[in-house]
């Protein structure tokens, strides 16, 4: 009786371990793959993501920032039509704010090659770095989302980018969006000081 007694106790003590530790890993927020990414930057690029000029292969841990705030699109996509402006625009805000060397913009081109994501930048005159992904091997990474996929990244170091923050689909209102990223890298508090 005794045995099954303290069995008992250490059960209870092995579940509340547990219990207060899923909230810890939970709050870390899933890894982001840290992917080798393919890409013949232009435009100053390679500059605005602190990598060597000529750069065609990197990690996303390379990249010179606290975040990344990716934009995963397809051109066929009509929400992400709808949004590229919007979030052109937000780039531009990051940049008046003076959070550009703090958080980093990136598209990820989902299922497109490099010709249909020139068309792309062209079209929306994307000012930030695109990612070609033909053959959707980082979309196969991150799960096969749908699009438009907005996924802001913490950068801690090599196979260390933690998702802080996702949304899948557009965004309604890019106010309260760019208000959401602010607050999920702790740079609201900087804004509202």
């Amino acid at each position: 009786m005794e045995r099954a007694i303290r069995s008992m106790h250490t059960m209870t003590a092995s579940f509340l371990v547990v219990m207060l530790l899923v909230p810890a890993i939970a709050m870390a927020g899933p890894l982001f793959p840290d992917s080798t990414v393919e890409a013949d930057f232009s435009n100053g690029h390679t500059k605005y993501l602190g990598l060597d000029e000529g750069t065609t292969s990197f990690r996303f841990s390379d990249v010179k920032t606290e975040y990344i705030l990716i934009n995963v699109f397809s051109i066929y996509c009509a929400p992400c039509q709808r949004d590229a402006g919007d979030f052109n625009e937000m780039y531009d805000k990051i940049a008046d704010m003076g959070f550009d060397g703090r958080i980093k913009f990136i598209g990820l081109a989902a299922g497109n090659n490099v010709r249909e994501m020139e068309y792309w930048r062209k079209k929306y005159t994307v000012p930030f770095p695109l990612i070609p992904d033909g053959d959707y091997v980082l979309h196969e990474a991150l799960g096969n989302v749908s699009t438009p996929f907005y996924v802001l990244v913490r950068v801690d170091g090599p196979d260390k980018l933690t998702m802080v923050y996702a949304q899948e689909g557009a965004f309604e209102d890019k106010e309260e969006f760019l208000a959401t990223i602010l607050t999920h890298s702790g740079m609201d508090a900087a804004v509202n000081e």
